[in-house]
């Protein structure tokens, strides 16, 4: 009898240790308005997210101006030690305009169809003091990549669509990774 539970006991932990966690796993590519945000930076899973019960995903859209412009910014922002006294926050910030329909628009330095950034800041929250700042949209970054426009849904006030780009830091400052690769990427957003 003591065997059969130890086995059942490790076989248990064995499935566990094998399960992901549902926050590992990047939302459904869907198309129906469901809110989910999800991509990969520099290969790690990143989801917007919030220890300070803040909403991770923020959705503008203007059809009036300049032809249609979207405003897209997920945050993933957390404590980063046990005492609560230190937050780390990253954005991934995606703007367009002239965006009237569906498509394929590029992220390209040098066409300018589209936005993408990138930051991270490390701060310490009693003094205010930042111990680490990383922006990745400085003059001379250099930003190639794709984004498509798979649902443009005025009437429900949804946007869906992927995205892929690379951002390179001109200048490498201490404590920036000089290439950041979010890759993957998905949303399907309400406005």
């Amino acid at each position: 009898m003591r065997f059969n539970c130890l086995s059942l006991a490790f076989a248990i932990l064995f499935m566990l240790s094998n399960c992901k966690k549902e926050s590992d796993v990047l939302p459904d590519e869907t198309q129906n308005g469901s809110n989910t945000f999800g991509c990969k930076v520099n290969g790690e899973i990143w989801l917007p997210k919030s220890s300070f019960g803040k909403p991770g995903i923020d959705l503008s859209y203007d059809p009036a101006f300049n032809g249609g412009t979207m405003s897209l910014k997920a945050r993933n922002w957390f404590y980063t030690n046990k005492q609560q006294t230190i937050s780390t926050a990253s954005n991934i910030n995606i703007a367009i305009g002239q965006l009237s329909k569906t498509g394929k628009y590029s992220f390209d330095s040098d066409i300018g169809q589209a936005l993408g950034q990138y930051y991270i800041a490390t701060l310490e929250d009693q003094s205010a003091t930042e111990i680490m700042n990383c922006y990745y949209d400085e003059v001379g970054d250099k930003r190639t990549g794709t984004l498509t426009i798979s649902k443009l849904d005025l009437q429900n006030g949804f946007i869906s669509g992927t995205f892929d780009f690379i951002l390179n830091k001109k200048d490498s400052l201490a404590g920036c990774k000089p290439v950041i690769k979010v890759t993957e990427g998905r949303f399907d957003v309400k406005f």
